[in-house]
């Protein structure tokens, strides 16, 4: 009997995708890990070339993966059928397209997982439901891009270099005597405008530090009306140090002048739950959240997807699947009180995409075990967060699992299930007071219907706001529902509460995340990756999640905004990633076009340093 070869990326999937085919019945099929990438351009060369205005890329199998081609190339004579599973993204494309010319795979059949589970494995691998062939179009958006990059890359390297040692850039001395350059690690696309983010942030601590603080006094008034107490910030009443005194004459004044209700706006508004996690709001929030680096939360995600206990966890989307929407809302039902039923939605909440991103075809992250409708309620219990420990102690490839997988696994839960519960209210109306020529600003802050923030609140509202030292906490404000329009407020204290400006903060990992991503200068998936390669260039440390400049870093930091300014130019990196997704998208078809500008520009630069030409 002729076997199946399955092809994946991960060979940490293999066991586990084997263990499901063998509980239904399917012990025909062989699987083959390519731990990532089986081909790249050449080691210590350009391995791009120009002529007639069209760009050819050498690519070959990387030495550590002759391997694994050869072990392929083996199984394939055994088979009469070939899934290629990578993943559903433009390496995963790309990696497909890799092993179909290297291997030399005559037919196959395309498949992606979302989620490594019973119900994924056998609708893919049995069934054949979502069968396709490799996207060309996605493959030529990762060939542009990956040409781009070595272009600059490659390019700008060793010119980078020379520039130091010719204009004798951070020198130090040997034992010797001899005077030499420390030498820059490159720089690239996004990674110079990271490094640029955080350089400028170091460059405003450091002018605020020779500064010093500015302290600001800020007139407010304390009213009390039906025993209920509330704070009014004076309007255009604040007063530097220097201004005392007139502070004062204020204070004295508004204290004895009759303090009337001017206006009040009633504004009750609904809060919906923030999205399910998409792989910029995990990384983000776990680096808040729990002080880890983007190289530990990948390494946790990794674990927790190729073990099946979460979806597919590079993505931008922003909605669960039909399928899963229905299955928390069933949950929900059948695991909550009787009074507490009401906060669950009737008609499943959908969120608004972002359009034309190639990748909202995937999922949120959310629990796998939200895949499947007939999953029994019992089965999904067993994967609460509260009970998950006891399930990961009895599955050996769970051996390594520790308390930061359980963290990120129950945000993950936590953020899936609040998608599916009622929004909640709050009372934000505002008010003005009037004192003679003073007025008084307040607004209310009160939660009326707790809705999903009953559920988990405090910790799906700490992922978004982006708190590190301590738990964010809403500062509850309540105006008086009885205070109407000409009301005078008799209980009035008049003080002044000094406002400190703040030294700026440090560019965390999550900060650095959140900064390129409302930049929108590269896909959000890929956006955690930036601040460990920076570190391994030497450019930054990272100090618990914390981004600090080296000295190299900032110098040449300092050389890309004089010389290569193109770099650090946030419209082009904007326009670079739309135009990625428009040609896997099929909007543009001339790549070749875009290749040569960056060609131009790094040849711009190794003719102002006086390097050869690339050719």
């Amino acid at each position: 009997m002729k076997k199946k070869l399955v092809l994946v990326e991960s060979p940490t999937k293999i066991s586990t995708i084997q263990k499901i085919l063998k509980t239904l019945g399917r012990e025909d099929f062989t699987v083959i890990g390519t731990a990532g990438h089986i081909c790249n351009l050449e080691d210590n060369k350009m391995g791009v070339a120009l002529k007639n205005d069209v760009f050819d890329a050498t690519f070959k199998p990387m030495a550590s993966k002759k391997k694994i081609i050869e072990n392929i190339k083996k199984q394939m004579k055994y088979c009469d059928e070939i899934y290629i599973c990578t993943d559903d993204d433009r390496e995963g494309e790309r990696i497909a397209e890799d092993l179909v010319v290297f291997c030399k795979i005559k037919e196959y059949f395309r498949i992606t997982f979302t989620e490594i589970t019973k119900s994924s494995i056998k609708k893919a691998l049995i069934d054949k439901v979502g069968v396709r062939l490799i996207d060309q179009k996605t493959v030529k958006a990762q060939w542009t891009r990956r040409v781009i990059d070595r272009v600059i890359g490659y390019g700008l390297s060793f010119p980078l270099s020379k520039y130091f040692k010719d204009n004798n850039k951070l020198t130090y001395k040997e034992k010797d005597g001899t005077i030499k350059s420390f030498e820059p690690k490159g720089t690239g696309r996004i990674l110079a405008l990271a490094l640029y983010i955080i350089c400028k942030r170091q460059k405003d601590i450091i002018a605020y530090n020779d500064s010093g603080a500015v302290v600001t006094d800020i007139v407010i008034a304390n009213y009390n009306y039906d025993g209920i107490g509330f704070m009014a910030r004076g309007n255009k009443l604040e007063y530097k140090k220097e201004y005392e005194n007139k502070r004062n004459e204020v204070i004295k004044k508004a204290s004895f002048k009759i303090h009337r209700v001017y206006s009040r706006s009633i504004d009750i508004v609904p809060e919906s739950p923030p999205n399910a996690l998409t792989t910029l709001n995990l990384y983000t929030a776990v680096s808040y959240l729990y002080k880890l680096g983007s190289k530990q939360t990948e390494v946790i995600m990794k674990n927790l997807f190729e073990t099946g206990y979460i979806n597919y966890p590079r993505t931008d989307s922003l909605n669960l699947s039909t399928v899963a929407r229905e299955v928390i809302i069933k949950y929900l039902l059948a695991t909550l009180e009787d009074e507490e039923k009401k906060d669950v939605l009737m008609t499943p909440r959908v969120y608004k995409e972002k359009k034309g991103n190639a990748q909202n075809a995937h999922e949120a992250i959310r629990p796998s075990i939200f895949s499947d409708d007939e999953t029994p309620i019992e089965e999904i219990i067993s994967r609460h967060p509260d009970n998950i420990r006891e399930e990961w102690a009895k599955n050996p490839q769970c051996k390594k699992f520790g308390n930061h997988h359980h963290l990120i696994y129950s945000l993950i839960w936590a953020r899936a299930i609040c998608t599916q519960l009622r929004s909640s209210e709050y009372d934000v109306s505002k008010i003005t007071v009037k004192a003679g020529d003073y007025t008084f600003d307040a607004k209310s802050n009160n939660r009326l219907y707790d809705g999903w923030e009953k559920y988990e609140g405090n910790l799906v509202l700490n992922s978004t706001r982006g708190i590190g030292e301590e738990d964010f906490k809403r500062k509850r404000v309540v105006i008086p529902p009885t205070l109407a329009i000409n009301t005078i407020i008799e209980d009035v204290d008049i003080t002044f509460y000094e406002s400190n400006s703040k030294s700026p903060k440090r560019i965390s990992e999550g900060a650095l995340i959140n900064t390129l991503s409302g930049l929108n200068v590269a896909r959000p998936s890929t956006l955690h990756t930036f601040a460990s390669a920076l570190e391994s260039k030497g450019y930054i440390e990272i100090l618990q999640t914390m981004l600090i400049p080296t000295d190299l870093g900032m110098e040449v930091n300092t050389v890309v905004e004089s010389e290569l300014e193109w770099l650090v130019d946030e419209k082009r990196a904007k326009n670079f990633e739309k135009t990625m997704e428009q040609i896997e998208l099929g909007k543009i078809e001339d790549n070749h076009s875009i290749i040569l500008e960056y060609w131009n520009l790094v040849n711009d630069f190794r003719r102002n340093v006086g390097y050869e030409l690339l050719e």
